[in-house]
């Protein structure tokens, strides 16, 4: 048997299960290393200075989700804010501080750098169970998954998350235990030397 010529990691549970059941790498060894993010710059801020600074209600619960152009009509009866678009890590950051939980409504999806910049700031979560959701939304310290693909069961756990008393900085203590710059670099380590070590025997 020759030597392996490449390795794969994927950034999910959820890609590394379709590399396996691939014609191409369904024989090869495959590593999950989830992405990093620099907790610097993603990070917890005061919500009430977050939202000061959008202009945002303090009163109230605030759920943001993504759009590409405000709705022209409302059939709702819940308050917007459409704040367009935001490019820059600071506005970013300051957002996801602002709201009490962030919304991710993907029917496919890897490993979005939504929820990872969400988690980051100490924001829980709702999305699908879809592709790797569940690598971020592991439990319900980081939020809610919804198993069932509708309106209906994703406007439930939204509302369940409203009422979870979730704390800001237990959030973002875990997110950094799990996907800080060093603790990726290390596993990326320690398969580079197994894989060396495997090479040179």
């Amino acid at each position: 048997m020759g030597r392996e010529k490449f390795y794969i990691i994927a950034p999910s549970h959820w890609i590394g299960n379709c590399a396996r059941n691939s014609i191409l790498f369904q024989n090869k060894k495959i590593n999950v290393i989830s992405n990093c993010i620099d907790h610097e710059r993603y990070k917890p801020v005061d919500k009430f200075l977050a939202r000061d600074l959008f202009r945002l209600p303090q009163d109230k619960k605030l759920i943001l989700f993504g759009a590409s152009k405000e709705r022209d009509e409302d059939n709702l009866d819940i308050k917007e804010h459409y704040l367009g678009k935001l490019m820059d890590d600071i506005s970013l950051n300051l957002l996801y501080s602002a709201v009490d939980v962030f919304v991710a409504p993907s029917l496919q999806d890897n490993l979005p750098n939504t929820i990872v910049e969400s988690l980051a700031t100490g924001t829980p979560c709702v999305a699908f169970n879809i592709g790797g959701m569940s690598d971020l939304i592991s439990s319900e310290l980081f939020g809610s998954l919804v198993d069932k693909v509708d309106l209906v069961s994703l406007a439930g756990s939204i509302v369940k998350s409203l009422q979870t008393k979730h704390k800001q900085n237990v959030i973002a203590k875990n997110s950094f235990m799990i996907r800080n710059e060093n603790c990726i670099a290390q596993e990326y380590d320690e398969v580079y030397k197994f894989y060396i070590n495997q090479n040179n025997e």
